[in-house]
């Protein structure tokens, strides 16, 4: 055990000191009273006055403000230390080993952190290898027939992609299911939830004839901003009740407060951007080719996305068709125009 304090208030001094009358002090032969600043040699056990002693006061109070002698430190009184040459000043006996034990703990963090550094580098190193791997694999078509003929070669890597190519296929499925009975509405006024309810409804049954409401629950996109007005969210509790819906939308140009109001499909990340790929093929296509009698449109539902022909009911037009950029349009415009 670490040096013990005579002086029960300090901190790090034992829980209970010797019987008085018993703790003498080994220097003057006068009693250690809870009082006094003493120490205890943690070899022979015997009891010194601090100004006994060759200890400083300063040292004292840093050893007993620590709790030194719960950290392992030990003090020897003079007689010792007698086996010396010369005896090295109590002080500095007590530096001295508060020194060694910092550096023995200092060792033992530094081979801790070297065992921690070549753990993270050869993890490093492994993942450098299968990026390097997967790399090379990428610089010329394979097929997964391929892959799998070279699994004796690597093993975890077939695994690993093929765990990939699974859970990207599910999570990409139960996205599209969540989204599948939804349509997003742009450029409806907004005001409150129960005036978008009444707005949808009324337009089914006025404008795009339902002669049953369809169920469904009306949210908004976003955080409410005074600058624009959020897309509308409609998720049918039936998914034919969409159908229906989309169905009827060409009744909406037949009135021209809907002139401005525009469908899309919810399209999950996946799809919004395959979208956006082909409504850009498509514009530069148009562009490129300056069709007078069609325009290249993307058509079909979110997960068939393709390009087609779009001839205009009105017959052979004067003038090539361009359309405006692409990403100036939602995803996937349920079209309401001729």
């Amino acid at each position: 055990m670490g040096p013990k304090l005579k002086k029960s208030t300090d901190v790090g001094a034992p829980k209970s000191k010797p019987p008085e009358g018993e703790s003498k002090c080994q220097s003057c032969d006068k009693l250690c009273i809870s009082e006094d600043k003493a120490i205890e040699c943690d070899k022979c056990l015997s009891w010194i006055h601090l100004a006994c002693s060759d200890v400083l006061l300063q040292d004292y109070e840093v050893y007993n403000k620590n709790g030194m002698e719960k950290k392992g430190f030990k003090w020897f009184c003079i007689k010792c230390r007698t086996d010396d040459i010369t005896p090295e000043p109590s002080s500095s006996h007590l530096l001295a080993n508060i020194n060694k034990t910092i550096t023995e703990e200092l060792e033992k963090f530094k081979t801790q952190i070297g065992n921690d550094v070549a753990k993270i580098n050869n993890q490093i190193s492994t993942l450098s290898k299968t990026m390097n791997d997967l790399e090379a694999s990428n610089s010329k078509p394979v097929s997964w027939a391929s892959v799998v003929g070279d699994s004796g070669q690597n093993p975890d890597m077939v695994q690993l992609l093929a765990k990939q190519v699974t859970d990207t296929h599910k999570k990409l499925s139960l996205d599209r299911e969540d989204r599948e009975k939804n349509v997003i509405i742009f450029n409806v006024p907004e005001s409150s939830k129960e005036d978008d309810t009444k707005f949808f409804k009324q337009m089914c049954s006025q404008n795009l004839e339902f002669t049953d409401v369809p169920e469904v629950s009306v949210f908004r996109l976003g955080a409410k901003n005074t600058d624009h007005q959020r897309p509308m969210k409609v998720s049918f509790h039936d998914g034919w009740d969409k159908r229906k819906f989309l169905a009827k939308l060409y009744k909406l140009k037949l009135d021209e407060k809907f002139k401005n109001v525009r469908v899309a499909h919810d399209m999950c990340e996946y799809d919004r951007l395959e979208n956006k790929r082909l409504l850009e093929e498509a514009y530069n296509r148009n562009k490129k080719e300056q069709p007078t009698d069609f325009r290249y449109k993307v058509r079909g539902p979110p997960w068939a996305l393709k390009i087609i022909k779009v001839f205009p009911k009105n017959g052979i037009g004067k003038k090539p068709l361009v359309p405006p950029l692409p990403h100036t349009k939602p995803a996937v415009t349920i079209s309401t125009e001729t």
